[in-house]
């Protein structure tokens, strides 16, 4: 396997290990529910910003404007993997789920509105 492919495996086993883990600890009466929810989602937050932060050091041979791109889209990827991650941490549980991924959806949709403002300059 590839460095990458291993690398990534690795992440998803982290993330499944903590979550089986908070829900071992929640079982047996050591943290809260809500605990227990918060730690996996901050975890899964903290994880997307991490894959924001590799996707523009990926190598690729691309054009100036797909560089471009994979900065910006590993810069939104980040803040939204951050945003997620502190929104799952300090806001209320009654709206963290809506507002984390309202994080997200902002993130996207800005790199949405990304690509088409650049395939709207001239070549």
């Amino acid at each position: 396997m590839t460095t990458r492919i291993t690398s990534n495996l690795a992440l998803a086993g982290l993330l499944i290990a903590v979550s089986t883990g908070l829900a071992f600890l929640q079982r047996h009466g050591v943290v809260g529910a809500e605990a227990a929810t918060r730690g996996a989602m901050v975890l899964t937050g903290i994880l997307l910003a991490v894959y924001g932060n590799v996707i523009p050091k990926s190598l690729s041979r691309l054009s100036a404007r797909g560089e471009s791109l994979q900065r910006v889209t590993g810069w939104a990827t980040v803040i939204s993997g951050i945003g997620y991650a502190a929104i799952w941490a300090f806001a209320p549980i009654e709206i963290a789920a809506v507002a984390s991924m309202c994080a997200v959806a902002i993130g996207f949709v800005f790199v949405v509105g990304y690509c088409v403002w650049l395939r709207s300059i001239p070549a």
